[in-house]
């Protein structure tokens, strides 16, 4: 197996809250958040959605309380809920009590598990096997490192044959994807190939793509209409944490992801859209990075 680098740990586990002492707007975010939990321990995506749990939302939910500075309502009942996704017959997580597992959601639960302090021992060896087995196509792939990374070991044989399938996909400069979803394809890219061992060699190439796409508002953009969201946003975000490099524009990133919150205190995807769960994890990990050293 081999190791992850303890420093991506540090950087995705141990960040400090966005806030000591939160004011009154981080207050109410948190007040948001935790009034998501729904009676079976989880959260649910959004105030509309039905009440009941969701291993999605709760993932995104706890990190995002602590980043915030808060912790869930009945942080017992969540940790409950995450344990009652797991199915040990075959080494996944899904996303509902007895619901049924795939990739993606066996790594949001391996990330939910760390966050929650579960025992990993408990899950490690047989989510990997899963994650190194199933992950395909290239969204199970990137999830897959992130859920290995959680897990704190990466199987040797699949990260050698994810990282050569990865880039293979680069253009000739090193950068991915084309037009309108270059920024998000390489943000999200690099961030798997880092998370597999695999090197960079031209960062500086990596940083000038990803200023040049930064959008007016002060976004990202997988459109062309230039419409940024946030979790496009927080994919490149992800990427520029892991280079120790900072948008060309981070003040007016942190002016546009202030334009997506709702008075209430969550966030929309972009600004006027409603509040969820999973876009409010985008703001607090995108304010995180930008507030970081």
């Amino acid at each position: 197996m081999l190791r992850v680098w303890l420093i991506f740990f540090v950087g995705l586990y141990s960040w400090p809250a966005l806030q000591a002492q939160p004011n009154d707007a981080t207050q109410a975010t948190i007040r948001w958040l935790r009034s998501m939990q729904t009676k079976d321990g989880g959260f649910r995506p959004a105030p509309e959605a039905e009440p009941v749990g969701s291993l999605r939302a709760t993932s995104a939910a706890v990190r995002a309380l602590r980043r915030f500075g808060g912790q869930p309502e009945d942080p017992q009942a969540a940790t409950h809920f995450v344990e009652r996704c797991w199915d040990e017959a075959t080494g996944s997580f899904a996303d509902r009590p007895g619901g049924t597992g795939d990739v993606i959601l066996t790594a949001v639960g391996l990330m939910a598990a760390r966050e929650l302090g579960l025992p990993l021992e408990r899950y490690r060896n047989k989510a990997l096997k899963y994650l190194a087995e199933r992950a395909k196509e290239y969204e199970e792939v990137r999830m897959a490192a992130a859920g290995m990374e959680a897990a704190g070991e990466v199987p040797r044989e699949a990260a050698a044959h994810w990282l050569a399938a990865l880039q293979g996909r680069a253009n000739p400069d090193g950068t991915f994807g084309q037009g309108a979803e270059k920024a998000r394809a390489t943000g999200g890219t690099i961030v798997a190939i880092l998370r597999l061992g695999g090197e960079i060699k031209d960062q500086q190439r990596i940083l000038e793509l990803l200023n040049s796409q930064q959008q007016s508002d002060g976004g990202f953009a997988q459109t062309a209409d230039g419409r940024s969201d946030l979790e496009t946003t927080y994919r490149v975000m992800r990427c520029y944490h892991m280079l120790r490099a900072k948008p060309a524009r981070a003040d007016a990133l942190k002016q546009w992801v202030a334009s997506c919150r709702h008075d209430e205190g969550g966030y929309g995807i972009r600004p006027g859209q409603p509040p969820t769960v999973g876009a409010t994890y985008f703001a607090a990990m995108v304010l995180s990075w930008l507030s970081s050293p």
